[in-house]
C-alpha cells in the first residue's frame, strides 16, 4: 500500500488587522472653521439689494414697494466701525420725510448707487440699481474653503486600518487599507525569504507645531529578508504603540517566522486601558441626560416628517418617554462601551 509522504513545512495563511488608526480631531476641527469662515465670506459678498424702479412703482428685492412719486431722491450715510472702517449706506429719500435704507457697501459703491438714483429722479428715466457685497471677500472666502480641505486632507490622511492579508501559498502579502469599511487600494509585497518582522520606531511631526511640542511617537511595520533588505508594509508612521506590537506578533505567526522576546515581553509589560466605576457612573449620567435630549429630538423630528404629530403642538408625556427613555439608554450604552476595559494603542 502506498502512503502519501509527509510535506514540509506548512505554507502560511492568515489575515492580520493593523489598527484601525484615529484622525487628527484638532485639524478636523480647523478644518471646520475654516470651511464656516469661508461660506460665511462668500454669503457677504454675494449678498445683494436692487432698486427697480418704472413710471409708476418703485420696489427694493420685493421687500418695499412704493409709488415712483414718492421718490425724492438719495443720499449716502457714512457709518464708521471697528479699527476705523467705513460703510455706506443709500438711503432712499421719499416724501413726508419717510426713508428706506438699503444695505451696507463699500462707500465709493454707495456714491455711485445714489448719484445713479439722483440722476434718474432729475430725468424721469427708470431706475434699476444693485449693490452687493464686497467682491475681494468672495477670493478669501473661496481660500478659506480651499484650505479647508487641505486640512482636512492631512486630519484624515492616516485614518483608517490595513488588512494584511497572506495568500494561501504564502507567496505575497496584500496590503488593503480601509476607510470605515470602503477600500482604498491594495499594496502587495513579495514574501520570498522573509525572516523578521520588526517595529520600526519614528516621529511624527504635528502640522501646527507649537515651539515646544514634541513630536509624536510613531511606527511602521517592516518585512525583513535573509539578506538584509527592508521591505516595509506602509510608506507611512503610523501614532500608537501597543498595536504595532500587536500587530506584528500577529503577522509574525501568520508568516512563520520567529517570535521577538524583546516585542513580546515589551507588550505583555503594558496595562490595560480602564476607567474607574466612579468616573463611569459619572459619565453615564452625562451620557443619559444629553441622550435623552437627542432622542427626544430625533423622535419629534421623525413624528414629524411622518407626520403624527406637528412640531407646534404641546409636548405630551408619551413622547417624553418615546423619545427620552431610549435615548437615555442609548447614551448610556455609548458612555459604557466608550470607558470598557480595552487593550491599549
Amino acid at each position: 500500500m502506498m502512503f502519501r509522504s509527509p510535506g514540509g513545512r506548512a505554507l502560511p495563511a492568515g489575515h492580520v488587522v493593523h489598527g484601525p488608526f484615529p484622525a487628527r480631531w484638532p485639524l478636523i476641527g480647523v478644518s471646520a472653521a475654516a470651511l464656516f469662515v469661508g461660506l460665511i465670506l462668500i454669503f457677504v459678498a454675494l449678498m445683494s439689494e436692487r432698486l427697480v424702479c418704472n413710471e409708476t412703482t418703485c420696489h427694493v428685492e420685493k421687500r418695499y414697494v412704493f409709488a415712483r412719486s414718492e421718490l425724492r431722491g438719495a443720499h449716502v450715510v457714512i457709518q464708521t466701525g471697528s479699527k476705523n472702517s467705513k460703510t455706506g449706506i443709500v438711503t432712499l429719500d421719499l416724501e413726508r420725510g419717510r426713508a428706506i435704507t438699503l444695505m451696507g457697501v463699500e462707500p465709493d459703491q454707495a456714491r455711485g448707487a445714489a448719484d445713479s438714483i439722483q440722476a434718474s429722479v432729475r430725468d424721469g428715466t427708470p431706475i434699476d440699481v444693485r449693490v452687493h457685497g464686497p467682491t475681494g471677500v468672495s477670493l478669501i472666502g473661496a481660500a478659506g474653503i480651499i484650505l479647508s480641505f487641505v486640512f482636512l486632507g492631512l486630519a484624515l490622511a492616516k485614518l483608517g486600518r490595513y488588512d494584511l492579508i497572506v495568500t494561501p501559498d504564502g507567496a505575497r502579502l496584500d496590503v488593503k487599507r480601509s476607510i470605515f469599511g470602503i477600500p482604498f487600494g491594495t499594496r502587495e509585497i513579495m514574501l520570498d525569504r522573509i525572516e523578521r518582522v520588526v517595529v520600526r520606531r519614528g516621529v511624527i511631526k504635528p502640522v501646527m507645531q507649537g515651539r515646544n511640542d514634541p513630536l509624536i511617537d510613531a511606527a511602521r511595520l517592516e518585512l525583513v529578508s535573509r539578506s538584509g533588505e527592508e521591505r516595509p508594509i506602509t510608506n507611512a508612521y503610523f501614532p500608537g504603540h501597543a498595536l504595532h506590537l500587536r500587530a506584528a506578533a500577529a503577522l509574525r505567526a501568520a508568516l512563520l517566522v520567529d517570535a521577538d522576546p524583546n516585542d513580546d515581553a515589551e507588550l505583555a509589560a503594558i496595562p490595560m486601558r480602564s476607567t474607574a466605576m466612579g468616573q463611569r457612573i459619572g459619565f453615564a449620567w452625562a451620557g443619559m441626560t444629553t441622550g435623552s435630549v437627542v432622542g427626544l429630538a430625533i423622535f419629534g423630528l421623525s413624528m414629524n416628517a411622518f407626520g403624527v404629530i406637528s412640531l407646534r403642538q404641546n409636548i405630551e408625556g408619551w413622547m417624553v418617554a418615546a423619545g427620552c427613555i431610549p435615548g437615555a439608554i442609548g447614551g448610556v450604552a455609548v458612555i459604557f462601551h466608550a470607558t470598557r476595559r480595552r487593550y491599549p494603542r
